[in-house]
C-alpha cells in the first residue's frame, strides 16, 4: 500500500464528506488551493495560501496513489455518495497539475464525452 493513498475531494458538502471518510483516508480540498500541485495535496500541512484563480462549482474526487482494482470497486459507492461527481485518478502527469487546471479540464473531457454520446 501506498503511503499517501487517499480520496481528494473538492465542492462536497459535509453530509457527503462524512460519507466519503467512512470509505478510507480523505482530504477535502479548498478553493485557496486552486494553484497548489495535486502532487503535493496530499503533503499540505496548512500554511495559509491564497489564490487568484475562482474555482468553479464542480465536485470532484480524485483517486490519489490507489491501484485500478480498488478504483474500480470504489467508483460506484463514492457515485451514490455524491451525485454527478467528477471522478479520476490522479497520474503522474497529472500530479505536476495545478488543481485548477485539473478540474477544468476534467469538465472539458466530461463534456467531449457528453457530445460524443449525443452524436450516436
Amino acid at each position: 500500500m501506498k503511503k499517501n493513498k487517499c480520496l481528494l475531494a473538492f465542492g462536497l458538502t459535509n453530509e457527503e464528506m462524512l460519507a466519503l471518510r467512512a470509505l478510507g483516508k480523505v482530504i477535502e480540498v479548498k478553493p485557496e488551493m486552486a494553484e497548489m500541485k495535486i502532487g503535493k495535496i496530499p503533503l499540505y500541512n496548512g500554511e495559509e495560501l491564497t489564490t487568484e484563480k475562482v474555482m468553479p462549482n464542480e465536485k470532484v474526487v480524485l483517486f490519489h496513489d490507489f491501484a485500478d482494482g480498488e478504483v474500480r470497486g470504489m467508483t460506484k459507492k463514492v457515485r451514490n455518495i455524491a451525485e454527478g461527481v467528477i471522478l479520476a485518478i490522479v497520474t503522474p502527469m497529472s500530479k505536476q497539475w495545478s488543481l485548477h487546471y485539473l478540474v477544468n479540464h476534467l469538465m472539458q473531457e466530461r463534456e467531449l464525452y457528453r457530445n460524443m454520446q449525443k452524436g450516436r
